[in-house]
């Protein structure tokens, strides 16, 4: 039997459908779902409302894109770490690196790679060896 996904407002909606008055066994026979399945929901989703619900979906759904945007900061972290950077001079080139390879706009990879913006419009000046 292939297994039916409910989403968080539908199950509040049933939820208060058996509030009303609906007997639980017409319920659980209409919706297509176990008894027990009905008392789990029912433990867990008692105490929403329709509004609460959807604003929780909005919440993972935007902690999911933070997870995202966070593991993908950790990719380039790990990548410009495993390349050898010998002088500061070159952070320049990091973030050139990161903007190209990476995708990042130049204010998010000098924020991650902790970069003044106005280090990257500054023409990099040559070291004199004295000699």
């Amino acid at each position: 039997m292939k297994k039916k996904r409910y989403s968080v407002e539908q199950i509040v909606s049933i939820l208060k459908q058996a509030e009303l008055g609906l007997p639980v066994a017409d319920l659980i026979r209409q919706v297509g779902i176990s008894e027990q399945t009905f008392y789990r929901w029912k433990k867990q989703y008692s105490s929403l409302e329709s509004d609460q619900a959807h604003e929780l979906k909005q919440v993972n759904v935007r902690l999911k894109k933070l997870v995202a945007e966070l593991s993908l900061d950790k990719a380039a972290l790990q990548d410009v770490l495993s390349k050898k950077i010998p002088r500061p001079a070159l952070m320049k080139d990091v973030v050139k690196y990161a903007t190209s390879y990476h995708g990042y706009s130049e204010r998010r990879a000098c924020r991650l790679m902790r970069q003044y913006r106005s280090t990257q419009r500054k023409p990099s000046t040559a070291v004199i060896s004295r000699g």
